[in-house]
């Protein structure tokens, strides 16, 4: 106990050089709140074993996150280990929102809650001071979310009140070049019809190119396997993974900046364009007729079956696991879905847009103001947030998961048995791995390894999947930063809420209807409609919400 007895020689001395001073014009307060606080300090660092082990009193803190989690694993077990601390996970018990929502009326706020980065919850809990501002509990208890942080503390920090609540979970320092949305289109069938090499030259399908394709493969293949053949399939029960490349190929963002003023992108003249493209390929057969109807399952049962060419979605959305076996279990690279960049006239392909990310990530979590351990609880994500911790969240546990050769990090055997039968995802939520991201900050590691384990091992073994590979070397350009847009809409429970709920409303209604409008002229004057309708709901007043929450937010950014 080595660093103990060091602990309590600093507390002496500090405390003895305090009285010393006491005749210069300290008062008795002022020395005793020192003292507080260096004892404090000494007792955090004497909390510490030679082996790491945390020596202090073991606390345990009630914790909400999205998913129920169960603190039974190989991590969490050496999380404890580190910190005295073991988290209990209350129910989530249906939808996330509807019990935060109820935890939120109930005044039933567990120590630590985790909120998706675009709920609503967020702005409430902080608004009805169930969680508490973080910026002098970092200060004093956080050198490593401090760290961790750097320039993004500012954009965290609340626009009301300029102080920092919820630390962020998957941020990041800039936007990598990682793709995410993309057109999917089956990979053999763009061989097949001369046009991979068109594509590849230039890294990008114009506008009429992809028509072209969608067009020929339609005539070339009416049917398939018996069935009416689908040049392009959607989703209908997930709106933006076929909206959102069409946004793409049109640099549409999730607002439209004009003359420094912000107004919703219905206003945008591409998004008009971009609904007429919609509408051109629905009236020549070249969209599922059976679009509004087709929802998830049957979705991939049409795209598994082999007759849809193409689909817009995020890339990973595609069961591209199925695709790639024959049925006789052969392999067929090229039979799976590959993501495709195509840019509309007058777009440039480094202005396209199919990448959405916010430098945020995905959640807040906060320390609930009826937490008793604020301190502990800032100690415990201080952990979570240094190199060690991350390391241990996202790779597992040393000398059991990975061990250090030569000063690098190696995945150990058992971990990569599992990689190699394709079990990984069932693996490390076993054990912990990945499992626990409440505070996480995404990209590469200090000493230059991916904090993700998986896709370490496929950057050291360059085992990148064929499709990921080409994503990333296509679309990876398309990504940009969403942050300084996001959640700039009213506040729940305002009147200009249920404005703006008004108004998706008429967004959702119109969308298929000017989508499978007969004609041009008619798809264009029910968009013209729907812009009219929108105005006299009162849009107007939404856009005056989100100009003014864009102000205070590049003022607390300092821009």
């Amino acid at each position: 106990m080595k660093k103990k007895a060091i602990a309590l020689a600093l507390v002496t001395a500090m405390t003895l050089s305090l009285a010393a001073c006491g005749g210069g014009g300290t008062t008795e307060t002022e020395t005793a709140a020192s003292t507080n606080a260096a004892t404090e300090a000494a007792a955090t660092e004497s909390n510490t074993t030679d082996d790491g082990s945390y020596a202090g009193e073991p606390i345990t803190l009630t914790a909400f996150y999205s998913n129920e989690l169960l603190w039974d694993t190989a991590v969490a077990a050496e999380i404890t280990r580190r910190t005295g601390v073991t988290l209990e996970f209350v129910p989530v018990a249906g939808e996330a929102a509807e019990r935060l929502n109820l935890m939120l009326v109930s005044d039933q706020v567990p120590d630590i809650v985790t909120i998706g980065r675009g709920a609503a919850a967020n702005a409430e809990y902080i608004a009805n001071g169930k969680v508490i501002p973080l910026d002098e509990l970092i200060a004093s208890h956080g050198p490593d979310v401090a760290s961790q942080l750097g320039d993004t503390a500012k954009k965290v920090k609340n626009a009301d009140d300029g102080l920092l609540y919820g630390i962020p979970s998957w941020f990041q320092d800039e936007v990598a070049p990682s793709p995410v949305f993309g057109f999917n289109i089956r990979m053999k069938y763009v061989k097949e019809l001369d046009y991979y090499d068109t594509y590849v030259d230039k890294g990008y399908f114009t506008q009429d190119e992809f028509v072209n394709l969608l067009t020929e493969w339609k005539e070339k293949y009416p049917t398939i396997d018996g069935k009416q053949s689908i040049a392009m399939a959607f989703n209908s029960e997930n709106d933006g993974d076929y909206t959102w490349p069409f946004r793409g190929m049109y640099g549409i963002k999730s607002a439209y900046e004009k003359d420094g003023v912000l107004y919703d992108i219905l206003r945008a003249p591409e998004n008009k364009d971009m609904y007429l493209f919609m509408n051109k390929l629905y009236r020549e057969g070249l969209i599922d007729p059976d679009w509004p109807v087709t929802k998830e399952t049957l979705y991939d049962e049409k795209i598994v079956g082999g007759s849809v060419l193409s689909s817009p979605a995020a890339y990973w959305n595609i069961k591209n696991d199925q695709l790639r076996f024959d049925a006789n279990g052969n392999e067929d690279i090229d039979n799976q879905m590959f993501p495709f960049l195509v840019v509309a006239d007058g777009v440039a392909k480094e202005d396209a847009t199919y990448g959405p990310t916010s430098v945020l990530g995905w959640s807040f979590t906060y320390i609930s103001s009826s937490n008793q351990h604020p301190e502990r609880t800032m100690e415990f994500f201080n952990f979570l947030m240094s190199e060690e911790g991350q390391y241990l969240t996202q790779w597992g546990v040393e000398g059991v998961h990975w061990e250090m050769v030569d000063g690098k990090r190696v995945i150990m055997q058992p971990v990569i048995d599992q990689i190699e039968a394709g079990k990984i995802w069932d693996y490390m939520p076993d054990e912990g791995i990945r499992r626990y991201e409440l505070l996480f900050k995404s990209g590469v590691a200090a000493d230059g390894q991916n904090y993700d384990l998986n896709n370490a091992y496929r950057d050291a073994t360059g085992q990148l999947e064929a499709v990921e590979a080409f994503a990333r070397e296509f679309l990876g350009i398309t990504a940009y930063d969403t942050t300084e847009y996001d959640d700039l809409g009213p506040d729940s429970g305002t009147m200009e809420a249920l404005i703006a709920t008004k108004v998706d409303d008429l967004k959702k209604e119109a969308f298929p209807q000017i989508i499978m409008a007969g004609s041009e002229e008619e798809a264009a004057a029910l968009y013209d409609k729907l812009v009219e309708d929108v105005e006299a709901a009162g849009i107007s007043q939404i856009e005056e919400i989100m100009n003014e929450k864009f102000s205070n937010r590049m003022e607390i950014w300092g821009n």
